[in-house]
């Protein structure tokens, strides 16, 4: 069973014109709020993600998104230009082996080409943040571990982080806006290009 905890699983984009601004909130789901195979997006900025042979379940009385091999939620390509960018997701590990695998990915699979930011997990037994910007690319890890865990990516145009529970796990220096690719889709349990399906 692979699962990403709904409840929880919010995509919090810090968007301000400038550093140093106040984020804003871009887009929120929740899973529990699933109608006709699409996730509203609750920040009110209409950003809806789309079910692929993914579907909303009920475990231990929570809503999760349930992601088979082939399946993936979908939604609009944000971040493009951005000065800075915070990404938080729950999702429960049910094994420590890596194995190439999405998360919430903005990311081609394969190479840097068509890059902007993702958390994944790598064959290493990683957790992976990434982010790619017009002043160069970071790439955090932190070791895998069984059980329900907060990953978060944060980008302040300085620094890149890496967070597992709330502890920073890696940082990099990092300047520049986020990469341009409007062809690379958001994408939760697979890379951009529906490859790598995450498995927990």
């Amino acid at each position: 069973m692979h699962l990403l905890r709904p409840v929880l699983l919010t995509l919090l984009l810090a968007l301000a014109p400038t550093i140093g601004q106040d984020a804003s909130l871009v887009a929120a789901w929740d899973a529990a709020q699933v109608t006709g195979g699409v996730i509203s997006d609750h920040s009110g900025h209409g950003h809806d993600l789309t079910l692929v042979s993914a579907t909303s379940a009920q475990f231990m009385g929570r809503s999760f998104l349930r992601f088979g091999r082939d399946g993936y939620a979908e939604g609009p390509p944000l971040g493009d230009g951005w000065p800075a960018l915070t990404v938080l997701v729950v999702v429960l590990q049910e094994r420590d082996e890596g194995a190439h695998g999405g998360i919430i990915c903005r990311d081609q699979y394969g190479g840097s080409a068509g890059d902007v930011f993702a958390i994944l997990t790598d064959p290493q037994g990683n957790w992976v943040g990434r982010v790619c910007t017009t002043g160069g690319q970071a790439s955090l890890a932190a070791p895998l571990r069984s059980g329900w865990h907060q990953l978060a990516l944060t980008y302040d145009g300085a620094t890149a982080r890496l967070y597992v529970n709330a502890q920073c796990v890696q940082e990099q220096p990092l300047t520049g806006a986020l990469v341009s690719e409007p062809g690379t889709p958001l994408v939760l349990g697979a890379y951009s290009n529906r490859k790598g399906p995450y498995s927990g």
